[in-house]
């Protein structure tokens, strides 16, 4: 019976509401499939750094031995094609274990689910690929896709700022359809106790 008191009292501290720590608020950027994809037919990489802007929220749940939970959701700003006719939202769900070896240093692995809305108006155009050309179509209403990413996290942290850098990679298990998008973002952190 002294077990079952001990067991239960221990796993209700553990998940105990008092645990959320901290709510943090972050701006930075979005770099979709950096360096993998061909922009032209010189078969030339995308490996400028275009500034998306993106929007994170997350709160970290503290487990015993610098151990963390960290939900987070994300928004990247509307981006347009060069000629206006589509548009893409993309919506980031998130969930990551993070560990802290160091005070300044938090590194964190998950998974993230990827809601990538795109509408248009059905245009179509032509474009080179490859040795020849392909014709491309605007979706003529709103359509989403759900991917599924595996995330690695470093976030740098100094008091209540944090610099993060994080990788999600689509397809981890398949070679050929692996790819991996970056974001950047800096993020400030506010303890629960003062909201």
């Amino acid at each position: 019976m002294l077990c079952l008191f001990f067991t239960q009292n221990s796993f209700a501290k553990l998940w105990s509401l008092e645990n959320f720590k901290t709510l943090s608020a972050g701006f930075g950027t979005w770099l979709e499939f950096y360096n993998e994809m061909q922009t032209n037919q010189n078969g030339d990489l995308n490996n400028d750094f275009e500034f998306t802007p993106t929007v994170f929220v997350s709160t970290e749940y503290k487990l015993p031995y610098s151990q963390f939970i960290i939900p987070e959701f994300g928004y990247v700003f509307q981006e347009k094609d060069s000629d206006g006719k589509s548009s893409i939202n993309r919506f980031i769900f998130s969930l990551d274990y993070a560990y802290m070896p160091i005070k300044w240093l938090r590194l964190r692995a998950g998974s993230s689910f990827i809601f990538q809305n795109m509408t248009g108006d059905g245009s179509s155009k032509t474009l080179p690929n490859g040795s020849g050309t392909e014709t491309y179509y605007a979706p003529e209403e709103s359509q989403t896709s759900i991917n599924q990413s595996i995330d690695l996290t470093a976030e740098f942290l100094y008091e209540r700022v944090a610099a993060k850098i994080k990788t999600y990679t689509y397809a981890i298990g398949i070679e050929e359809e692996r790819m991996t998008t970056i974001a950047l973002s800096l993020n400030y952190r506010i303890p629960f106790r003062e909201l």
